[in-house]
Protein backbone atom coordinates (compact mmCIF):
# COMPACT_ATOMS: atom_id res chain seq x y z
CA UNK A 1 0.00 0.00 0.00
CA UNK A 2 2.91 2.34 0.67
CA UNK A 3 4.52 3.15 -2.68
CA UNK A 4 6.57 6.03 -1.28
CA UNK A 5 6.81 7.32 2.29
CA UNK A 6 6.94 10.93 1.08
CA UNK A 7 4.04 10.64 -1.38
CA UNK A 8 1.85 8.92 1.20
CA UNK A 9 -1.23 11.00 2.17
CA UNK A 10 -0.99 12.51 5.69
CA UNK A 11 -4.34 11.10 6.83
CA UNK A 12 -3.02 7.56 6.30
CA UNK A 13 -0.07 8.27 8.59
CA UNK A 14 -2.32 9.84 11.24
CA UNK A 15 -4.81 6.97 11.12
CA UNK A 16 -1.94 4.47 11.45
CA UNK A 17 -0.58 6.25 14.52
CA UNK A 18 -4.07 6.47 16.01
CA UNK A 19 -4.51 2.73 15.47
CA UNK A 20 -1.24 2.00 17.32
CA UNK A 21 -2.23 4.32 20.17
CA UNK A 22 -5.71 2.78 20.39
CA UNK A 23 -4.25 -0.74 20.44
CA UNK A 24 -1.81 0.24 23.20
CA UNK A 25 -4.59 1.84 25.25
CA UNK A 26 -6.83 -1.17 24.59
CA UNK A 27 -4.22 -3.61 25.93
CA UNK A 28 -3.45 -1.27 28.82
CA UNK A 29 -7.12 -1.20 29.84
CA UNK A 30 -7.37 -4.97 29.39
CA UNK A 31 -4.48 -5.47 31.81
CA UNK A 32 -5.84 -3.03 34.41
CA UNK A 33 -9.65 -3.01 34.08
CA UNK A 34 -11.54 -5.13 31.52
CA UNK A 35 -14.83 -3.49 32.56
CA UNK A 36 -13.58 -0.04 31.50
CA UNK A 37 -13.69 -1.13 27.83
CA UNK A 38 -17.30 -2.26 28.14
CA UNK A 39 -18.13 1.11 29.68
CA UNK A 40 -16.57 3.10 26.83
CA UNK A 41 -18.41 1.03 24.22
Amino acid sequence: MLKGGVSTPPFLFVSDTEKMIRIKRFHFKLNIQPRAILRVR
